[in-house]
């Protein structure tokens, strides 16, 4: 090795060493939370956004990672009662969604969000149109209907394994056969029982 290359493998392990002691410590959750971030943003293409109005209404879209928090905005404005009032969105909890501008990936968002919305009319003032309204699905009752179909479903394949159980342990024996059936236990079985 030359007196060159030994000083820049020196500047390269100097180099490293700096990186490494520059870096922020973290515990293995915070790198484990880092790493599923980081996942999450590169994964998801799409996002499952509910808002949730005042009243307890939802209303939920499906948006692009590339479109923009106005174009939520937009969304909700066009199922407001009244058009012209302002009113803000609020990602919990990181707070106003008050940048437009903002692509939906860059904002904190995941595969669902949920959205608060607020304004500045007083309670018990109708927020959704009518229309919206007449179309809505009571939310416990679609629970209710998704509970029953699955405990269906677990009844049916629970009886289907029963029948398959009961067809298979029908069929006769053969007693005989060099397989170790009949009840017999092999000679080297015997080493392991207790004495």
């Amino acid at each position: 090795m030359t007196t060159e290359q030994a000083k820049g493998y020196q500047a390269h392990l100097t180099a490293t060493a700096k990186s490494y002691n520059e870096r922020v410590l973290m515990t293995k959750d915070m790198r484990d939370a880092l790493d599923r971030e980081k996942a999450l943003k590169r994964a998801f293409t799409q996002c499952d956004v509910r808002i949730r109005f005042p009243d307890g209404t939802q209303i939920q879209a499906t948006f692009g990672a590339n479109e923009t928090i106005g174009d939520i905005y937009d969304f909700v404005r066009g199922y407001l009662s009244t058009k012209d009032v302002p009113f803000q969105l609020h990602l919990m909890p990181k707070g106003d969604l008050a940048e437009r501008e903002i692509k939906i990936k860059d904002a904190g968002f995941a595969n669902r969000t949920l959205v608060m919305f607020t304004w500045e009319r007083k309670t018990g003032v109708q927020v959704l149109r009518d229309e919206v309204l007449k179309n809505a699905v009571e939310i416990e009752g679609v629970a209710k209907e998704l509970l029953e179909a699955e405990v269906r479903t677990k009844e049916e394949k629970a009886q289907n394994r029963n029948q398959q159980a009961s067809t298979s342990t029908s069929k006769p024996k053969n007693e005989g056969s060099s397989s170790g059936g009949g009840g017999k236990i092999p000679k080297w079985f015997g080493k392991f029982s207790k004495k």
